[in-house]
């Protein structure tokens, strides 16, 4: 999730927090529980152009001629390969220069009122992302995943078409000491939530405390409230063990947040522990069994917003005698 816009970074509320916590235990494989976000997979039916295009970021623009097709892709990778081009040798000699995406999309009328987010999880290099002519800003770096609130520049309902634009560039050349690729070359995510949500990239899952036969699992989180209203607001974090952990599927633990009200365009910050009540299973080079952490607004028993973290359940430290060590075992790096 670095993957979405720092876009509202209001003065936050700390929150001080107790935890009420219940022991059950699932049959089933899966964390799956009632979601209120819509994440929509949006690589599909882009138009492509291998070369720059002055205007193509505005509605108008005719692009009935680009190819079609679907993203992730790499343009540099089709060729042609010469000695001559600027990417050199670590570049594979592969071409550089300028590539333009455009993506024409409707938006149910049901979503309006909503929260509409466009998550790119790569674009190689220096992009700059448009929405129905609006620019919504610039990533210099081709590897880190990034995103932007839409909300504000889309139109809902049928026969509304919206155009997304991103214009990348790696003519600055050389850029690497590897291959590094061109254009939209890893997923792009369309995400909707309501206007009370969580901060995107804002959950962090640690786990301070590790005993024997149980440990404490530290959750923090940010709430916006992008609503007109007051809000009054819990936050419930569910644990999973990893698949296996009970006899006949796995664990969960769960712990809820003391309320909190969020002012109309306010934030806040929200921290608190979950108690694992059976013996963790840790995660180690040997075994990296991974746990899950179901993270919920919750107001007047319904569920605004909802992600997934995953983590795993270690101890870790350095000291000057013996390096670093963890779960307790010593290795050398």
């Amino acid at each position: 999730m670095n993957q979405i816009m720092r876009r509202l970074r209001s003065p936050l509320l700390s929150v001080a927090v107790l935890v009420s916590f219940a022991t059950v235990r699932l049959i089933a494989a899966t964390s799956a529980t009632e979601s209120a976000r819509v994440t929509t997979a949006f690589d599909a039916d882009w138009r492509f152009l291998k070369a720059d295009a002055p205007g193509a970021e505005k509605t108008g623009f005719d692009d009935s001629k680009w190819r079609k097709l679907d993203v992730p892709h790499d343009w540099s990778i089709e060729g042609p390969f010469a000695k001559t081009n600027k990417t050199g040798g670590a570049g594979a000699w592969a071409p550089s220069g300028v590539g333009w995406y455009r993506k024409h999309f409707t938006l149910p009328a049901e979503q309006k009122g909503k929260r509409v987010y466009v998550e790119f999880d790569g674009v190689m290099q220096n992009s700059e992302v448009w929405m129905n002519g609006v620019s919504l800003g610039k990533r210099p770096n081709g590897y880190v995943s990034f995103g932007y609130d839409l909300t504000s520049h889309v139109k809902f309902g049928e026969g509304a078409t919206n155009i997304l634009a991103v214009r990348a560039d790696t003519s600055a050349q050389p850029a690497s000491r590897w291959y590094s690729g061109a254009g939209i070359y890893r997923h792009v995510w369309l995400v909707v939530t309501e206007p009370v949500h969580l901060e995107p990239d804002a959950s962090f899952v640690s786990t301070p405390v590790i005993k024997s036969n149980s440990a404490t699992v530290h959750v923090e989180t940010r709430v916006i409230n992008d609503s007109s209203a007051p809000q009054n607001l819990t936050v419930m974090a569910t644990v999973y063990g990893p698949p296996g952990s009970a006899p006949d599927g796995r664990y969960a633990c769960a712990g809820e947040s003391v309320p909190v009200s969020v002012a109309p365009g306010k934030s806040a910050d929200v921290k608190f522990d979950v108690q694992i009540p059976w013996t963790p299973r840790l995660w180690s080079l040997e075994r990296p069994d991974l746990h899950e952490t179901g993270i919920r607004v919750r107001s007047g028993g319904k569920t605004l917003d909802d992600e997934t973290v995953t983590f795993g359940v270690r101890e870790f430290h350095f000291d000057a005698t013996n390096g670093f060590s963890l779960n307790g075992k010593n290795f050398k790096l």
